[in-house]
C-alpha cells in the first residue's frame, strides 16, 4: 500500500475510532426520574417523605455514575431521597458517611483476631475524598469505620497504590498534586535510605526507613484543621540494593491525602440551595421546596444541577421527568459509567445497558423520542462471551423551531447516536429544506444545532465548532440581504446571498456532493433581520445546524471498530457484535471508539460474582497526569564513591526539588545544520546576481 493511502485509512479510522475529545466541562447525569404518577420511564417520585438513612434512597451508585465508587472493594458512601412534598415542590437530601476502604497495598493489620488496616473514604458530591483521622483505621464485621476519623474534616485522595517504584539518590517520585518524595541518601549496607517529603517544592519532613527491618513504612502524620496526629502519608519501602550502576530503593506501597487542601464542613456552610448538617458520623445537605417547571437548569449546589425539559409540563414521554446531576469543569479526564452488574454466567437476550442506566449513551431530555443504543454482553460457556451493540437513527427535531415545517410538511433531521457520540447519516434535502432520504453507510458528526442569537458586523466571524467558521462579507440594509461566506479551516467552501425573513425565508441551506452523495445537506443558516445600528450594519442570526463532513465517514459490513464488528446495516440501524470474547476478572477491555468495560478482582464464584460495568473517558484540557510510572532501566551512572550511611533527619534539608540536567539548546544540536543553509542560500543568491543581472551589465 502507498503512503498516501495509507493515510487516508488512518484518518478514516481516527474519525469513527478515536480517543476522547477534550471539551471545556463534563456532565455526568443520573436516572430518569419523574413526578408524572402514570409516567412510563423514570424513577417515581412519591409525596411521602422518605426517612434517610433507613428507607431506599431515590438516587445511589447504582442510579448516578456521578457518585464515587469502587468497585474491587464495593464500596460507596453518597445517597440522594427526594419526594414531593404538600406543595407540589421537591424536597432533595444528599447524605454521605464514611466508609472503610483497604488500603491498595497490605499495610498490615491490628487486634486480635487480625483486622486488617484501611482508610476511611467518603464520596462528597461526586468526588472521592479522605475523612481525616488516626492512623490505625480498621472495620468490625458490619463494615463500619472502626476508629477515630471525622466526617466534617475532609481531604481530596491523592495516591493509594500498590505499583513498585526504582528510584535512585536524588532521583523525584511525582505522586500528583504537588506532592513528591525523594530519596536523598541511600545506605545498601544498612539497607536504609534517607526519604524526603516535598510539597511543591518546600520539604515538609524526612525519615530514615530501614527496609531489614521490622518496621518498613513511613507512616507520616500532622496537625491538619487543629487536630493533631492526622495521618496524611504512607510509605512502604520493599527493599535496599546494588544495581548494576546505581544504589536503588524500591518503594511498593503509597498512600496519600491532599491534607494542604483539607476542608472542614461545619453546620454554617450552607451551599446554594443546600442547608448543612454535619457531625463526625455524617454530612447531610437539605434543599427544601425546590419549584420545577419546564426548561429548568437548577444549580443546587456545589456542582450538582436539576434539569427538566422543555416538554416537563406538557403531555408525552417527558412529562414530568428531570434528572440530577453534577458539572466538572476542572482538567482531568473523567469516567462516565453505567450500572454496575454481575457478569452473566448463561447466555442473556436482554441488553444490559440502555440510555436509562448508562450516563454515556445518548439522552436529550429537550426530545420526546427515546434513544437507541443498547449493550448486551452474554455468555457463551466459560469466560467467553458474544459482546453486541445496537443503534439506530432519530427522527430528531432542530432546535431553531422554524426549521421543522415547510410549507404544511413536518420536518427534522435523522440523527445516529453512535457509541455515545451524535452523528448524522447524509440526509437529501430540496432546495427547500425538506429531507427526501437518508444514507446510512455514510455518516459525520454532528458539530452544532442550536437556536442561539448571535449579532453580527460586517467582518465579523462566528466560531460554529471543529474548525467551521461563518464570515458575513457585505450587509445590505436597505435590501435586508447579508453576504455570509463559509469556511473549513481557513478554506472558503462556500458563499450565499441571504435575505433576512422580512424579506424572504431567511434560510440559507447549503448541500453539497459527499463522498458520491449528492444534495447531502451540511449547513443551515437562519438570518433573523438585517438592520442599522447605532454604529454599525448589523445581522441577526438566531439559527445554524452543522455537521463535519469534512470527516464523514463510509461504513462497511465487517468493518472493526475496537473488538466490534459491523455486522449488520438496514436503513434504520447498526449492529456491531464481538464474539467469542475473553472477559477475566480485573482488567478494562476496549469496545470500540472511548468505550470500554472494566470488571472487578472478585473469584469469580457465587459467593463473589464479578461485577462489571461499561464506560467511557471523557476529557477536559490535556487530562489527568497518568500516575508515576518506575523509571526504565538504563539507569545513568553515579559518581564512583560509595554511598554514604544516612544522617537522622533534621531541619537542614534541602527546600527544592533537585534539579534535572538542562538538555542542550536547538541551536546547539543544529548549528551545523544552519550553517550549510547559510552558505547554500549565499550561493544561489551570488548566482543569480552573476546571471540575472552582473552579465548584464557586461553585455
Amino acid at each position: 500500500m502507498q503512503l498516501k493511502h495509507l493515510l487516508v485509512a488512518l484518518v478514516v479510522l481516527l474519525a469513527l475510532v478515536g480517543t476522547a475529545a477534550a471539551a471545556d466541562s463534563v456532565e455526568i447525569r443520573s436516572s430518569l426520574m419523574t413526578t408524572n404518577a402514570t409516567g412510563t420511564i423514570g424513577i417515581q417520585i412519591g409525596s411521602t417523605p422518605l426517612v434517610v438513612g433507613t428507607d431506599t434512597p431515590t438516587l445511589n451508585y447504582q442510579t448516578w455514575a456521578g457518585f464515587f465508587y469502587d468497585m474491587n472493594d464495593d464500596v460507596s458512601t453518597e445517597q440522594i431521597y427526594i419526594w414531593q412534598n404538600g406543595t407540589g415542590n421537591l424536597d432533595i437530601v444528599y447524605y454521605t458517611a464514611p466508609a472503610f476502604m483497604n488500603y491498595a497495598f497490605d499495610f498490615g493489620s491490628i487486634g486480635t483476631p487480625a483486622t486488617p488496616l484501611g482508610f476511611a473514604i467518603i464520596g462528597f458530591f461526586a468526588e472521592s475524598y479522605v475523612a481525616l483521622g488516626a492512623q490505625n483505621i480498621t472495620t468490625n464485621s458490619a463494615g463500619a469505620v472502626v476508629g477515630n476519623v471525622s466526617a466534617s474534616r475532609i481531604a481530596p485522595l491523592v495516591i493509594n497504590s500498590d505499583d513498585s517504584y526504582l528510584l535512585r539518590v536524588g532521583q523525584t517520585l511525582e505522586l500528583g498534586a504537588g506532592y513528591t518524595l525523594v530519596p536523598q541518601q541511600i545506605d545498601v549496607n544498612g539497607s536504609r535510605v534517607l526519604l524526603d517529603f516535598y510539597y511543591n517544592g518546600t520539604r515538609i519532613d524526612s525519615s530514615v526507613i530501614n527496609s531489614a527491618g521490622t518496621n518498613t513504612q513511613w507512616v507520616y502524620t500532622t496537625r491538619v484543621l487543629g487536630v493533631n496526629n492526622t495521618q496524611v502519608l504512607r510509605v512502604n519501602v520493599d527493599e535496599v540494593f546494588q544495581g548494576t550502576e546505581s544504589s536503588l530503593v524500591e518503594i511498593n506501597g503509597l498512600w496519600l491525602a491532599d491534607y494542604m487542601n483539607a476542608t472542614n464542613i461545619t453546620s454554617d456552610n450552607d451551599v446554594g440551595e443546600f442547608s448543612v448538617r454535619a457531625s463526625n458520623a455524617s454530612l447531610t445537605y437539605t434543599a427544601e421546596n425546590i419549584s420545577v417547571s419546564a426548561g429548568e437548569n437548577i444549580e443546587l449546589g456545589n456542582g450538582i444541577f436539576l434539569r427538566t425539559g422543555d416538554n416537563f409540563g406538557t403531555a408525552g414521554i417527558m412529562q414530568g421527568v428531570f434528572y440530577i446531576y453534577k458539572e466538572f469543569t476542572e482538567e482531568g479526564t473523567y469516567e462516565i459509567r453505567s450500572q454496575v452488574i454481575a457478569l452473566p454466567t448463561a447466555a442473556v437476550t436482554v441488553p444490559q445497558f440502555t440510555f436509562a442506566n448508562f450516563a454515556a449513551f445518548y439522552f436529550d431530555i429537550n426530545n420526546n423520542i427515546l434513544p437507541t443504543e443498547s449493550l448486551l454482553v452474554s455468555n457463551t460457556g466459560g469466560n467467553n462471551f458474544t459482546i453486541t451493540y445496537n443503534t439506530s437513527v432519530m427522527a430528531t427535531n432542530y432546535t431553531f423551531e422554524a426549521w421543522n415545517t415547510v410549507g404544511q410538511t413536518a420536518n427534522n433531521y435523522n440523527m445516529l447516536p453512535l457509541f455515545g457520540e451524535v452523528f448524522v447519516p447524509f440526509n437529501n434535502v430540496t432546495s427547500a429544506g425538506l429531507i427526501q432520504n437518508q444514507n446510512l453507510t455514510r455518516i459525520a458528526p454532528l458539530v452544532t444545532d442550536n437556536d442561539d442569537s448571535h449579532l453580527l458586523r460586517t467582518g465579523s466571524t462566528l466560531e460554529l465548532g471543529a474548525g467551521y467558521t461563518l464570515v458575513v462579507d457585505q450587509i445590505n440594509v436597505d435590501g435586508n440581504q447579508a453576504l455570509l461566506r463559509f469556511f473549513n479551516n481557513g478554506r472558503e467552501v462556500s458563499s450565499s446571498v441571504v435575505s433576512d425573513s422580512n424579506r424572504g425565508t431567511g434560510n440559507w441551506i447549503l448541500t453539497q456532493n459527499i463522498m458520491g452523495v449528492n444534495n447531502t445537506q451540511v449547513l443551515r443558516v437562519h438570518v433573523d433581520q438585517v438592520f442599522q445600528g447605532t454604529q454599525d450594519s448589523l445581522v441577526e442570526i438566531t439559527g445554524v445546524w452543522l455537521m463535519d463532513f469534512a470527516n464523514a465517514t463510509q461504513l462497511n459490513r465487517s468493518d472493526s471498530f475496537g473488538i466490534l464488528e459491523l455486522t449488520s446495516i438496514s436503513n434504520t440501524q447498526l449492529q456491531f457484535v464481538a464474539e467469542n470474547e475473553t472477559i477475566n476478572r480485573d482488567e478494562e477491555l476496549l469496545l470500540a471508539n472511548n468505550m470500554s468495560l472494566k470488571t472487578s478482582d472478585a473469584a469469580g464464584t457465587s459467593a463473589d460474582p464479578i461485577m462489571f460495568y461499561a464506560f467511557v473517558n471523557a476529557t477536559i484540557g490535556e487530562g489527568t497526569p497518568q500516575p508515576p510510572q518506575p523509571p526504565q532501566p538504563p539507569l545513568p551512572p553515579e559518581p564512583p564513591e560509595p554511598p554514604a550511611p544516612p544522617e537522622p533527619p533534621g531541619n537542614n534539608g534541602s527546600n527544592v526539588t533537585p534539579p534535572t540536567p538542562t538538555p542542550p539548546s536547538w541551536f546547539a544540536q543544529n548549528w551545523m545544520y544552519i550553517v550549510i543553509a547559510l552558505i547554500l542560500i549565499i550561493a544561489i543568491a551570488g548566482a543569480a546576481y552573476y546571471f540575472l543581472v552582473y552579465k548584464k551589465q557586461q553585455a
